[in-house]
Order: structure tokens, then sequence, then C-alpha cells
């Protein structure tokens, strides 16, 4: 540990909820802001790296289930090593180490020098995990992970998801295949299903084609598919619903299409037995014992160890390219993740 800390973290900030993006892009400015104090069971974590998910861009535009004090640090998520506790067991279990951190609180945001963050929110990684790896450790593969664990205990044995060669996707993909589960996938363009293909995936549907919906319920009751992960929202979500089988649920965990979800037949509603509910990974991690992400963590971390799971990345910037950085991300997102290194 070092003889002196910083009193300051370098970081990316925005002042207001901007739903354009190009106007919440030029919103942003890099800032020398305070470091506050560290309380019991709190860390100091100097940032490796962090990435850009869909999550953070919604965030920004007030799009997100989550809201800050403004002004705010964006970044969910990241990795860096603990250089200072505030005190506590679970601080001192860290001490040193190098991290996967996520953080909601106002003095969170991952998109800085340092962020301060509860002890037990830091699950150690590897120091040789690849960087892109450890500092996406958390929110895809915890989601991927904590979606496809709850389906197989339900009794699911097939799922159906949207935006399939997003990262979240292509984990999924890969995890299933480790569970024995099958996985139907629906993505827009046919680049995303070469991609997909590369991957290992089997069964892949295009929803721009003209007769997508019979297709979808043919495939869907051929896999014995009985449940749906959805990132897209909007009137896709109602057509997820509509082509499963009674007793069959959708579970929102994105809003890619900003609009209202739609599109729901309402015999299917009232009849079947379907439901429609959200899947935010805050709540499923809220829900666990240490215990419990330990296990998971040590699960995700041998996927990525044995090479199961990876993430990819398309760029590494540094904060003060961050709107370069937003610009690319936001413009093709199929071709990876951007990692900020501060």
């Amino acid at each position: 540990m070092r003889d002196s800390l910083p009193s300051h973290r370098r970081a990316v900030v925005f002042d207001d909820y901007r739903e354009d993006f190009d106007a919440m892009v030029e919103g942003l400015s890099v800032q020398e802001l305070p470091l506050p104090k560290l309380g019991k069971g709190q860390v100091l974590v100097e940032m490796e790296a962090a990435p850009c998910n869909p999550s953070d861009l919604m965030f920004m535009r007030g799009q997100y289930g989550v809201r800050k004090t403004l002004p705010a640090v964006p970044g969910w998520e990241g990795v860096g090593r603990v250089i200072a506790t505030g005190g506590g067991f679970m601080a001192g279990m860290v001490k040193g180490k190098r991290v996967a951190v996520g953080s909601q609180s106002d003095d969170g945001g991952t998109w800085s020098s340092h962020i301060i963050a509860e002890a037990n929110g830091c699950l150690p990684v590897p120091d040789d995990m690849a960087v892109s790896n450890a500092a996406s450790f958390l929110v895809n593969p915890f989601t991927a992970y904590a979606f496809l664990d709850q389906s197989k205990k339900a009794g699911h044995t097939a799922i159906v998801q949207t935006a399939a060669a997003s990262q979240a996707g292509r984990i999924v993909n890969a995890i299933a295949k480790s569970k024995g589960m099958t996985v139907l996938n629906i993505i827009r363009r046919e680049d995303q299903a070469e991609v997909l293909k590369g991957l290992g995936a089997e069964h892949i549907l295009n929803s721009t084609d003209p007769d997508f919906e019979d297709r979808l319920k043919g495939e869907i009751s051929r896999l014995g598919v009985t449940v749906a992960f959805e990132a897209v929202s909007g009137p896709m979500t109602g057509t997820m619903f509509n082509a499963l089988p009674p007793g069959g649920t959708v579970y929102v965990y994105g809003g890619l299409d900003d609009t209202p979800i739609g599109n729901i037949d309402r015999r299917e509603l009232i009849f079947t037995g379907k439901s429609i509910t959200g899947f935010f990974l805050g709540t499923w991690m809220g829900s666990k014992n240490l215990i419990q992400l330990g296990k998971a963590a040590k699960e995700v971390g041998a996927l990525f160890k044995n090479g199961t799971i990876a993430t990819s990345v398309q760029g590494e910037y540094a904060l003060d390219d961050v709107k370069e950085a937003l610009k690319a991300y936001a413009g093709n997102m199929t071709a990876g993740k951007i990692l900020f290194r501060p």
C-alpha cells in the first residue's frame, strides 16, 4: 500500500440528464473532484479500466431506473486495486487486491481515476485475468448467469433472447451451452448472424424478415422454448410474449427501443397464464448473501478462465476522449465494448 493517498479524483462528469444522445455526449466533461473520507466498510479503488454498457448510456439520458445527485460520474462497473480502506472486516479482506467493482452510489461512478465503493460490492479477480474480462466481470456475465441459473432452477430447458449479438447475448449463449440449455437467438442484421454462428450458435432468426413472427412461433414450439430474455422492449416485448406457449414468461432487462412496451395480444394475456416481468441485476444481487455471490463469482471466473466466455473490446480510450469513445460505441455496439483507461 502506498504512503500517501490522493485527495481528488479525475472523472467524467455530467450535470444534467439529456435524452438526446448528441446533447448528452456534448454535456460531458472531465473534472477534478474531491474524494470524501472513507467510512467503515468502504474502500478506495484506484481504477485500471471501466467499460461502457448500454445501461450507462440509458442512465446519462435519464432513461434508467437509477438516478444520482447531479453533477454525477457515470460508469456502473470496472476493475481496479484497493489502495485504502475505512476499516471493517470485509474491507480488510480486499485490501491491496485487484477487484471487480460496481457502484450505483453518488460517490461511485467508475469512469474515474478512483472510486469509493462498499467493500462487500468488490469481488477479487486474478492479477492475470485480461483487463477486458476483469473490467466487465459484473454486469453482463452476472446478468446472464443469474437469468440462466434461475431459469434452469425453474425447470426451463430452452430460452429465446433478443439482442443476441450483444455482449450479454453472446455470454448467454456460452453459459447456456455449459448448462445444457437451448437458445433461440433473435438478431436484426445478417452480419450479426455470422458473429453468432462463429461462436457456435445454432438457432438464429432475423427480426427484420417479413415472416419473422410466424417463424418465431414455429421455432419456439419446435425447440420447447418457455422463457424469453428481452433486451429491446417496445413492440418486441409483445411479440415475444405472444409467441411463447401457455405459462411462459418474458423477462425484460433492457430498453434498446425506448418506446412503451406494447403489441400484446390481450387473449394471450388473459387466457394462457403467461407473464411479463422485469429483471434487474441489482435486485438479484441484493437478494443474495455473500456466500451465494461468492459462488456465482467463482463460477463466472471459471468460465472466463477456461475461455467459455470472454468480453470483446473495440477500443481503449483515455477519459479525455470520452466523447469520441461514446460515438464510436453507439455507432456499432456489435463490434465490442469500449474501455476507459484512467
